[in-house]
């Protein structure tokens, strides 16, 4: 059994691997858009692609937690991250030599959605298994942090590489930081556990699995229900608020809006990150969820005070931030060992995969209701309404339930290993001898 030092340890390699990988996939995929753009001059075919990733990640996400319950975490870890590395390889060639394949980056995208799925699952299980119980929601905390840095300087990084020395410097900067990210992995990374397996099943039998865990506990199925009708009421907001806020604001004032949206990501998990304070699960989580309608949607109606809209998105940020570590944490505990990565890929795709059909009927929503009704911000009015309805239902039985049982006591050591000789159950561990 590995040593509470030695899991430490490998965390902290987890966690660079992480920065890495994302720092470099984010700087090659502003790359490829810059690149893309410069070619055609317009925004269909980059929405195409980038749809065909989002779409292929999302509903590939059951697939990829069957791959996280079958094989060796490391393993996994270093699988994802070498295709990706490939991946990006692909692409600095390409660039080289000096011709844009719209085919070429549509596979690539696939295949990089492919190792992200699996990569956003086995994180899950990594700090599941590595953490304390104890500080389970602190370390998810502390991934979401570690994962938003990037994903607020990779855009502006990957820009001014592309602005200054072109594509070229920027895919070669991103395939160096992936194979530190993969040598580091392979030779710090060894406190990794080996996770329980269930019995052999076919891929989709696996899935079903995943699916009937997540629907036969009414609190958990009401959960994940109301978090996909989140979901999907921010998907609507999407494109209206790019027209609302720039055509209100500017494009400066767009650009200070999405920052502060990012800033406030950070926050979020930053508070999480550092707060040893007791709290109640059912306050906190309405709680911020809650304010995060408030500050990020109902707050566009007041005219005029754009510094308020932007002080809104970074508070509905936070708040939604501020959700995820204990939201993982209920999870990672309720979900057996042997199913943890398909149940995360159900998750996925159950709360995300509304999202993309909500950006695309948002848009058509809003553009009609600009021009039949008028007064666009009474749109965002009604989204906020909508989002707090569906957190109302936290309040409540069974939801309340779920987030009371978070509050009992927990062991503070790790999830241990198998026993020798042991096998794996549904409920935990059983002896191969009794």
């Amino acid at each position: 059994m590995t040593t509470t030092s030695t899991r430490k340890a490998t965390f902290l390699v987890v966690l660079v691997c992480e920065f890495l990988n994302l720092l470099g996939s984010g700087m090659a995929a502003i790359s490829v858009t810059l690149m893309v753009y410069a070619r055609t001059g317009g925004a269909s075919t980059l929405a195409v692609l980038l749809a065909v990733r989002t779409l292929t990640s999302i509903f590939f996400s059951p697939f990829a937690g069957v791959v996280v319950d079958r094989f060796r975490q490391k393993h996994v870890l270093l699988g994802s991250n070498t295709v990706l590395a490939a991946t990006v390889l692909v692409l600095f060639l390409m660039a080289r030599s000096g011709h844009v394949d719209f085919t070429l980056i549509g596979a690539v995208f696939v295949v990089q959605a492919l190792a992200d799925s699996v990569a956003q699952s086995v994180i899950v299980s990594v700090v599941r298994h590595l953490a304390a119980d104890v500080e389970l929601v602190r370390s998810n905390s502390l991934v979401y942090l570690v994962q938003s840095v990037p994903a607020v300087l990779a855009p502006a990084l990957g820009s001014w590489l592309f602005a200054m020395t072109g594509p070229g410097a920027v895919l070669g900067s991103s395939l160096a930081g992936l194979a530190l990210s993969i040598s580091l992995m392979s030779l710090f990374a060894r406190g990794l556990p080996v996770v329980a397996q269930g019995p052999w099943r076919s891929p989709f039998a696996h899935v079903a699995t995943g699916f009937r865990f997540i629907w036969a506990n009414r609190g958990l199925r009401s959960l994940q229900l109301s978090y996909g009708a989140l979901n999907f009421f921010n998907g609507l907001s999407a494109a209206g608020l790019v027209a609302y806020v720039t055509g209100h604001a500017g494009s400066v004032g767009w650009g200070t809006y999405s920052a502060c949206g990012g800033a406030g990501l950070l926050l979020g998990a930053l508070v999480m990150t550092v707060n040893k304070r007791p709290y109640r699960t059912e306050r906190l989580l309405p709680g911020a969820q809650g304010s995060a309608a408030v500050l990020g949607r109902l707050l566009l109606a007041v005219p005029g005070l754009h510094w308020l809209w932007f002080l809104g998105n970074l508070g509905r940020n936070a708040g939604l931030q501020i959700t995820g570590g204990p939201m993982t944490a209920i999870w990672q505990r309720q979900s057996p060992d042997e199913t943890l990565g398909v149940v995360s890929g159900c998750r996925r795709l159950l709360s995300q995969g509304p999202y993309p059909f909500a950006v695309l009927i948002g848009g058509f929503c809003y553009d009609w209701w600009n021009r039949s009704l008028g007064h666009p911000d009474l749109f965002f009015v009604c989204l906020g309404l909508a989002e707090l309805t569906a957190v109302s239902l936290w309040l409540r039985a069974p939801i309340r339930t779920v987030f009371e049982a978070e509050n009992a006591p927990s062991d503070p050591a790790p999830r241990p290993g198998p026993p020798q000789g042991a096998k794996a159950t549904a409920t935990g561990w059983a002896s191969a001898s009794r």
